[in-house]
């Protein structure tokens, strides 16, 4: 649905997409590479946005071994961020790496540049 009302959009879309729904194929379509970013975040800020996340805590305590639930998660989070690095990189999209540490206004600068803003 978000890429449908992207795609709606005038031809120098610039597209920044950090979500489990977004993949490279989707953006590519509607932005050049050269106006699209991909974040993809670090297992470390992963491991303590699901413990912070209380809808995400809910759900990996409420099942039988809460603490396997959560390697399980992390695991497929893993899977699918290496997913996003190899397809992004076949596809020319680039990616920035962030995290906890991030410096915000490094990431902020590398976004503008990377997009031409």
């Amino acid at each position: 649905m978000c890429v449908q009302d992207i795609s709606g959009t005038v031809n120098d879309t610039i597209v920044v997409a950090e979500s489990v729904a977004f993949f490279p194929e989707f953006i590519v379509p509607i932005a050049s590479p050269n106006r699209a970013l991909m974040l993809v975040s670090t297992e470390d800020f992963r491991r303590g946005e699901w413990i912070t996340r209380s809808r995400s805590r809910a759900r990996i305590d409420a099942c039988s071994d809460p603490d396997q639930a959560f390697e399980n998660m992390l695991r497929i989070e893993g899977v699918r961020n290496s997913y996003l690095l190899r397809s992004s990189h076949e596809l020319g999209v680039p990616v920035l790496i962030t995290g906890h540490e991030s410096d915000w206004g490094a990431i902020l600068q590398s976004v503008e540049r990377q997009l031409g803003l």
